[in-house]
């Protein structure tokens, strides 16, 4: 699974270091497992970004439904071929990538559950219908994951979208002060943590954090997480994370994948201090000028 890993690399560095359009799609549909046969629902957020006119690489988190013993969700980096040109009304493409999943199933111990984790294998293809002289368009989607040691699904997904031009992408959508306008940042958010279980216990989470841009598109953030008291964990820590975040529309959002370590400690398992992966998506908003909104999702 090392070069499943750096595939995903890849195609984020490649995604941070070109200047084509941006899709981002939201889609619904259904989920079949292989074993045991049963179908269930499944949908997916996906953001993709033009390599050049044929090649592009997208990120996407699919939630694959509920089947009997299993709750499974994932996130994959896919690298695609289509056909057509980058503004053609009809096009077709098939992409491959790993597919890092997060699956909730039945386990003989007190809590009646255990969470597996692991890596797969996502091949897709789609069908995607662009409106003239409009950004939005609609996609349907096949996705077919293999694991070794899990569940393989097939998912049929349909869906709109919408075609984001990157800041400094397009001369006429350049800004004049950039990310340098938003450079430091310190943020105080406040939520919900929901434990991977049958029951999704769940609890207030807190957090504050540092974000710093390096360049218009990669920033870093340093933070502390208080997850609350779910029942099954009353963990917090510190994050530290390396972000992918570009703005759209003269800066006045931002869309962003981060990933890094987070150092926690968990009242409710004794032992020493735990080193978590923790991974991220983020919306932020520009109010006005010195204020923003930011929603942000952890996967820990």
């Amino acid at each position: 699974m090392k070069t499943l890993r750096a595939v995903a690399g890849c195609v984020l560095l490649s995604l941070a270091f070109t200047t084509y359009a941006q899709d981002l799609a939201l889609q619904a549909g259904a989920t079949r497992p292989d074993a045991p046969r049963d179908t269930t629902y499944g949908w997916l957020a996906s953001y993709s970004h033009d390599l050049n006119p044929h090649l592009f690489g997208s990120f996407t988190y699919q939630n694959e439904g509920h089947v009997p013993g299993h709750h499974r969700d994932g996130h994959t980096a896919q690298i695609w071929a289509r056909t057509g040109m980058l503004n053609s009304q009809f096009s077709l493409a098939a992409g491959v990538g790993p597919y890092h999943y997060f699956d909730t199933t039945v386990a003989e111990n007190p809590s009646g559950f255990a969470d597996v984790h692991g890596w797969g294998v996502m091949y897709s293809v789609s069908g995607t219908w662009r409106l003239q002289s409009s950004p939005w368009f609609y996609q349907l989607r096949m996705n077919r994951v293999q694991t070794r040691h899990n569940l393989d699904t097939t998912a049929l997904v349909f869906g709109t979208g919408y075609r984001l031009e990157q800041d400094g992408s397009f001369k006429r959508n350049a800004t004049t002060n950039g990310w340098k306008d938003r450079n430091d940042e310190i943020v105080v958010m406040a939520g919900q943590t929901i434990v991977n279980s049958f029951e999704s216990q769940n609890s207030v989470a807190k957090s504050v954090e540092y974000r710093y841009g390096f360049t218009p598109v990669l920033r870093g953030v340093v933070g502390w997480v208080s997850e609350g008291d779910a029942r099954l964990i009353r963990r917090d820590g510190v994050i530290a994370q390396l972000w992918f975040e570009p703005s759209f529309y003269e800066d006045r959002f931002t869309l962003g994948l981060g990933y890094g370590a987070y150092f926690a400690v968990d009242e409710y398992h004794s032992g020493p201090r735990k080193v978590q992966g923790i991974l991220s998506t983020t919306f932020s908003y520009h109010i006005a000028r010195g204020w923003l909104g930011r929603i942000t999702w952890h996967r820990i």
